[in-house]
């Protein structure tokens, strides 16, 4: 059984952000890319730094991970043990510590899980997957994600591909249908891909006596 990587190009490896376990249990995480000089797969981090005899610093370039077979696969190079894919480039847009507020997904330990909502007044979050729901803490995020969407960004009242009537809120809050016949629950942006398009509106709030 291949792997996940094996018959994929250097164009679709590129951008695929993974967590490598070594063998003796390291770990690495980062992006790959391919480096045309060498023709291997590696990662695009910052080299490590490592002290030299006389003081001076001496940078220690990420190892090489994949190497292509006579029969055009990639293969694991001897010392890695494993490859895990954590999230796509093309897929996900990764945001600014500062725009965590709508991070849909957070990455920790090389692996992708959902936002459920923010933990009040503490500063962390709730995060979930298919079985598992715990509070983290920001310094054990290493990524922070939001489907790529075509849905619009700005807020405001868009009206939907069926006429339906939605306000997109910043933040957490997300899209919100103001059809009396529709659940109240925040869509993100990409579940508003299936009512595009969204066409900008005028809205007028009247008070009702």
């Amino acid at each position: 059984m291949s792997d996940w990587y094996s018959d994929l190009t250097p164009e679709e490896l590129t951008g695929k952000h993974v967590h490598v376990w070594l063998v003796g249990g390291g770990a690495l995480e980062g992006r790959l890319v391919f480096d045309e000089k060498s023709g291997y797969v590696r990662l695009d981090n910052q080299p490590f730094v490592a002290p030299g005899d006389n003081g001076s610093e001496v940078e220690m370039p990420l190892p090489a991970l994949l190497f292509r077979n006579e029969d055009g696969t990639w293969c694991r190079l001897r010392g890695v043990q494993s490859i895990e894919l954590a999230w796509d480039e093309r897929e996900w847009e990764q945001l600014c510590p500062d725009d965590a507020a709508v991070a849909e997904r957070v990455v920790i330990c090389g692996r992708m899980w959902r936002v459920c909502r923010p933990d009040e007044g503490s500063g962390r979050m709730w995060v979930e997957d298919s079985c598992t729901t715990f509070c983290v803490d920001s310094t054990m995020v290493s990524a922070y994600l939001r489907v790529r969407s075509s849905a619009p960004v700005y807020s405001g009242f868009y009206r939907d591909v069926d006429g339906k009537y939605w306000l997109n809120l910043p933040g957490w809050s997300g899209w919100y249908c103001l059809d009396p016949g529709e659940t109240p629950e925040a869509r993100t942006p990409g579940q508003m891909e299936f009512r595009m398009p969204l066409t900008p509106v005028e809205a007028e709030f009247k008070e009702v006596f």
